[in-house]
């Protein structure tokens, strides 16, 4: 049977690849997955948010109050963790496959204890690379001398760099908002720390976290995403006077040490994926940024063409770009749903009863 899938990209958006050698086509494809992965994420945690995974209960007192109190929190999906980490190991692959790609141009022998050691470096001081380099220059491989334009390369990237890459935990304007600071992180730290991480243990996903309050208050009244377990009262009135509770959950991945914020998972994915595709990748194919970079959505399935062929067809429109519409629209779902009620318990009754 023959099939063809025809790929259009955007319009608006000319992607340019003759930048792009033949042999590192593959991370190029490798880096569309991760756009995909974070649009999945993305759509994964609202779908979750929305369910509600954060179930509520009236609990009536003997002296008139009436207590909101939190009765079950759903579980987020693990393949959103799943998702995060497969993108996490393709970001951190597609820097070591460039990496490997520039050894070979100049070393067409190599052997396997040595091709071990070749891998992105990442340190948080120049002496720390320093002696990486000469290692690997001990190695055999003359590609990575102090002098030469791999190391200068390599060095720009570096958490040390006279201007280094920063990922923030948040948005500023809404951090300022919510009277919460915003860490800034380098991303090769964070795909180191992620990786190992992930080598280990799971990574982490903050799950029972919520926003709420009722609606006559701003959001620098309400705060930032505060942890709930069962149990939890998160608002009260006198019995018989409605109070319209408003509430939105969350699944945020902690950073690894030495950071700490909470961040949603499919921006973090998007930000880095935005670094390593426009910034990293190009810079150390060619020595210099490349403004455009590579596609966002690419074909990955059974369709007709070379790999060329689907990047260049490829779309430019982000996987964060995309989840905004997407986000906006159910918001205005939600908002526009009809208040529901609750179910009572009262203060003799158990477990939600102090």
């Amino acid at each position: 049977m023959r099939r063809v899938i025809q790929m259009e990209g955007n319009p608006s958006t000319a992607i340019k690849l003759d930048w792009l050698p033949e042999d590192l086509e593959g991370v190029a494809l490798r880096l569309a997955r991760v756009d995909q992965s974070a649009f999945e994420i993305g759509d994964l945690a609202m779908r979750w948010s929305m369910h509600p995974p954060v179930e509520l209960r009236q609990l009536r007192r003997r002296n008139g109050e009436a207590e909101l109190v939190v009765s079950e929190i759903h579980q987020v999906p693990p393949l959103l963790w799943l998702l995060f980490s497969e993108a996490i190991s393709h970001l951190r692959a597609s820097l070591d496959n460039v990496l490997w790609y520039i050894v070979s141009l100049e070393h067409e022998e190599i052997s396997d204890s040595v091709a071990r050691r070749v891998a992105m470096p990442i340190h948080r001081d120049a002496h720390s690379l320093s002696r990486w380099l000469k290692a690997r220059v001990e190695d055999g491989l003359h590609v990575f001398r102090e002098d030469g334009p791999v190391a200068k390369r390599l060095r720009e990237l570096q958490p040390f760099a006279t201007t280094p890459a920063r990922i923030p935990s948040n948005n500023p304007t809404l951090a300022a908002m919510l009277g919460c600071e915003v860490e800034d992180a380098h991303p090769l730290l964070l795909l180191q720390g992620y990786s190992n991480d992930d080598k280990h243990r799971a990574i982490r996903i903050a799950v029972e976290r919520e926003r709420g309050g009722p609606t006559d208050q701003s959001p620098s009244d309400q705060g930032w995403f505060r942890e709930l377990k069962v149990g939890d009262v998160v608002s009260t009135t006198r019995w018989g006077e409605p109070l319209v509770y408003e509430s939105s959950a969350a699944a945020l991945v902690e950073r690894p040490s030495p950071y700490s914020a909470l961040v949603a998972p499919a921006t973090e994915v998007a930000l880095l994926h935005g670094w390593v595709a426009t910034v990293a990748v190009p810079y150390l194919v060619q020595g210099t940024p490349h403004l455009t970079g590579l596609p966002y959505q690419v074909e990955l399935s059974d369709s007709a063409g070379s790999n060329r062929d689907r990047l260049l067809a490829g779309g430019g429109v982000s996987a964060l770009e995309r989840l905004r519409k997407l986000t906006t629209d159910r918001l205005t779902a939600a908002r526009s749903a009809t208040p529901t009620f609750p179910p009572t318990s009262h203060e003799d009754d158990e477990p939600y009863a102090r």
